[in-house]
């Protein structure tokens, strides 16, 4: 289909391409470097900053260690700790649906469950 030139291309990369917007893009990326970190497959000094709640002793009978979830470090700076990989990265990880942790999932499987998760928050659809 032919676009003019102060045409809306967001509908055309939603239903033609199925892209997803830049933020969305950003998040996939954090999460699939994640999901290498909890299947030992990313570097190490990424896998460090990916620690699960249930290795910590005083946190193992929390609900979030049941979960899968991870810890989240504290920064000491408000505008670029929270932008960090050891921030961002487990409240991102943290925020997705529990079907997404499961940690029997391929790498593949894991990729195009998230994208779906992930157009669907962009877009709005079910």
């Amino acid at each position: 289909m032919q676009k003019w030139k102060f045409d809306s291309i967001t509908p055309t990369i939603r239903d033609d391409l199925h892209w997803h917007p830049v933020p969305q893009r950003i998040d996939y990326k954090l999460c699939m470097i994640i999901y290498r970190c909890l299947h030992q497959t990313a570097p190490v000094y990424l896998q460090d900053l990916c620690m699960p709640v249930s290795t910590t002793a005083s946190r193992c009978h929390l609900r979030s260690a049941a979960r899968g979830d991870l810890q989240v470090l504290a920064t000491k700076t408000v505008t670029f700790g929270p932008r960090s990989f050891a921030s961002s990265a487990p409240k991102l990880w943290n925020s997705l649906p529990l079907p997404l942790h499961d940690s029997t999932l391929t790498l593949r499987q894991f990729g195009s469950r998230l994208k779906t998760h992930l157009f669907s928050l962009a877009y709005g659809c079910a």
